[in-house]
């Protein structure tokens, strides 16, 4: 019998494919979101529930089914078993729509319905599911409420225009009660359907009016770190031997994922089941498990890659952002940042600007640029390396590391590169940096201290921590400011030393290997000059 017990306790896991489940995976409680989701059903309001993919769309659907099922009738139809065929004609989306009704009938055991359904000759025009819907509801003892999943496979199609269009008629009409209709119509899909541009047969491209009777869905579907805390204390109740610092650990996966719920199980996933011993539940093997899932063949990261590749204009963007540093104000109305949202890319930062929507992107992102620089430019990885950078204690030699930068860097530049150092000195670093850090290091990169404060690089090799910043040579007035700047960073972070890289790409007037240290308000400064 105890066996059988403990068989039964580790049933349940971190769920990272398809719809997640209570009585199979772990789940971070987001009651508040679905109340919220489930106020605008009742209000009668049609909404998209649009977000990047593996978002946790599919899931919020069931929850909502399962929620509102005994008050309602609850359609939940997905067109991710559609064929492209459907789309061709009216007759065959209808028919698809008409049998997936009658198999969601069949599923709730609806038989009066289903009887009801079955007795109607089959439709095959928009005006004939008019009628139909009107005596669908009309007989049915509960409002209904219509659920569509992955609505995006539909959306470059007119007939699903159409469908819209019926859909808007008859919730028009329903106001001015001359008809019946669903009671809500919620779509999910990586769209905002009510946005989306049609190029309709032998027409130019134009937006889907058709869905501007819906609401704007301004829900934040991202967990929060209460929900990740809940995630992680609805795993310990199944493992009361684990010792975890639940607000912490919660913290930091919140800091790397920004909420994104498919990385928060990701994590989570990997640390449970990828690490031993009681106390795995630590940064440390929080950074590992993030350093692994960055060279892993995973399917999100391997579209943010695909994405970036296909999409020059959104590559040159994110390139200025991360590497260059540039700011741009945040807007989605410009094609190239409404694409970046699209796919899940940026996020509004604070101070209204635009930025990486998370570390995990970040670090994807620049080892992909990385990587390209490396396929163009196979010298860079020529540099000599010494036996090793690691001191008796297990702190990184930092000095070294960064002497040894300063002569990697000389050696890169003359008159034909420094243009080329210049564009991409922070990838270059990085460069430079990983394979000393490679395997028990962890590099940060555009972290962010506190409000609008970032700093360009932060290290951590075991337990050691390195604060870095990056400059490029802008005058003395800047370069004290960027002194400044680092002391609040070091203690920010609680640290007495720290390292600063000047680029100086000034012609005739550049001072190679140059370092000085200085001290600043009781910090340690060593500053090197490149």
């Amino acid at each position: 019998m105890e066996s059988f017990q403990k068989e039964a306790m580790v049933l349940r896991r971190f769920n990272v494919t398809g719809t997640c489940v209570k009585n199979k995976h772990y789940m971070a409680d987001t009651t508040t979101k679905i109340n919220q989701i489930i106020d605008l059903i009742e209000n009668d309001y049609y909404f998209t529930i649009n977000r990047p993919r593996q978002y946790g769309k599919t899931t919020t659907l069931d929850l909502l089914r399962r929620q509102l099922g005994s008050s309602y009738t609850i359609l939940n139809l997905s067109f991710e078993k559609v064929g492209n065929a459907t789309f061709s004609s009216e007759e065959r989306f209808i028919q698809m729509l008409y049998r997936s009704i009658k198999q969601e009938l069949r599923y709730l055991k609806e038989e009066n319905l289903l009887i009801k359904l079955e007795s109607l000759k089959e439709i095959d025009t928009f005006e004939e599911f008019d009628y139909f819907l009107t005596d669908f509801i009309t007989d049915n003892p509960k409002e209904i409420i219509l659920l569509i999943d992955e609505c995006d496979k539909a959306s470059n199609n007119d007939v699903f225009l159409d469908f819209l269009g019926v859909l808007r008629y008859k919730y028009l009409r329903r106001t001015e009660d001359r008809d019946v209709t669903f009671k809500s119509v919620v779509l999910a899909g990586v769209h905002d359907v009510k946005n989306l541009k049609f190029k309709m047969r032998g027409e130019d491209e134009r937006y889907n009016s058709p869905w501007n009777i819906a609401t704007d869905f301004r829900i934040e579907m991202s967990f929060n770190k209460s929900e990740i805390e809940s995630l992680l204390l609805d795993y310990l109740t199944e493992h009361i031997e684990i010792k975890m610092d639940v607000p912490a650990i919660a913290s930091k996966i919140h800091y790397f994922t920004n909420g994104y719920p498919f990385f928060v199980s990701y994590l989570c996933k990997m640390i449970d089941e990828e690490f031993e011993s009681l106390d795995k539940w630590n940064t440390k093997n929080l950074e590992k498990a993030v350093n692994q899932m960055l060279v892993r063949k995973i399917t999100n990261l391997d579209d943010l890659v695909k994405n970036l590749g296909n999409n020059e204009d959104l590559e040159r963007l994110v390139h200025a952002i991360l590497v260059n540093g540039v700011e741009f104000e945040y807007s989605i109305s410009g094609p190239v940042m409404e694409k970046g949202f699209v796919y899940g890319v940026f996020k509004e930062s604070s101070g209204n600007k635009l930025a990486i929507y998370n570390p995990i992107y970040e670090m994807k992102i620049y080892k992909y640029l990385t990587d390209k620089i490396k396929t163009e430019n196979p010298n860079l990885s020529n540099f000599p390396l010494p036996p090793t950078y690691i001191l008796p204690d297990g702190s990184l030699d930092i000095t070294l590391a960064l002497k040894n930068y300063s002569k990697y860097l000389a050696q890169l530049r003359d008159d034909k590169t420094d243009k080329f150092v210049e564009n991409n000195a922070r990838l270059l670093f990085s460069i430079f940096m990983k394979p000393i850090i490679n395997g028990v290091g962890f590099m940060y990169k555009e972290v962010v201290i506190s409000d609008r404060k970032r700093l360009d690089v932060l290290i951590t090799y075991n337990q050691f921590k390195y604060v870095i910043e990056l400059k490029i040579w802008n005058g003395e007035a800047y370069y004290k400011q960027a002194q400044e700047q680092l002391v609040g960073y070091l203690n920010d972070e609680g640290l007495d030393d720290g390292y600063m890289i000047v680029h100086d790409f000034r012609k005739g007037e550049h001072k190679r290997s140059m370092q000085e240290r200085i001290s600043v308000e009781g910090k340690e400064l060593a500053v090197y000059f490149v």
